[in-house]
């Protein structure tokens, strides 16, 4: 019975210490090139480009390193066929949106609001207003939020604001065990089931 019980707390240990290891899938649409200029994340985008500039390549899809006015959505692929991540994530890199206008402007997949981008909350380094600054936002996304491949990306902007998107990522991540883990956890309910026979 003490063999039992000891062999019953030694593959409890291994299950709680096993090694595990992430696997990661991820789309991006964007090539983080800083908005076509080699504007950094927060730094003053006035001195990176301008109002009404378009500084696509012809790589660069149609929604970024471009200035927009409102409401901009496009469609961004994310194969999760036999796959089932514990966690998504949408992270986005943009500048010139503003809430000083009274509208708080949102990021949303698939129609549903997973982030408010709340520039006025933030720091403005030179002391100024904070849209004039690039900025990197990351939004969890809900696990029943996204579709099978195909998902719909959105930036819900005050109508009469204008901003640029240098990228937007989605990730999503499955936690494995390791290899070793498996064999180690395999042969040991092997002598568990060696042990049973013989008592």
């Amino acid at each position: 019975m003490k063999l039992r019980t000891s062999l019953f707390w030694m593959l409890a240990m291994l299950l709680i210490g096993g090694s595990v290891q992430a696997v990661q899938l991820f789309s991006l649409l964007g090539d983080k090139d800083g908005y076509g200029v080699g504007c950094p994340t927060s730094a003053h985008y006035l001195n990176y480009g301008s109002y009404g500039d378009d500084n696509r390549t012809a790589s660069d899809p149609y929604f970024t390193d471009n200035w927009y006015v409102g409401t901009k959505s496009w469609s961004q692929d994310l194969d999760l066929t036999n796959f089932s991540p514990t966690n998504v994530g949408v992270w986005i890199k943009i500048a010139g949106i503003a809430d000083n206008r009274g509208w708080d402007a949102d990021i949303r997949v698939n129609g549903t609001v997973v982030g408010k981008i709340q520039t006025l909350v933030l720091y403005a380094p030179d002391g100024g207003v904070t849209h004039d600054w690039s900025r990197y936002f990351a939004f969890n996304v809900p696990l029943g939020l996204l579709n099978p491949v195909t998902n719909t990306i959105s930036v819900n902007s005050n109508p009469a604001d204008d901003y640029i998107i240098d990228y937007c990522e989605l990730k999503a991540d499955k936690i494995v065990p390791e290899p070793t883990t498996m064999i180690l956890l395999g042969v040991g309910l092997l002598g568990v089931a060696a042990i049973r026979r013989r008592f």
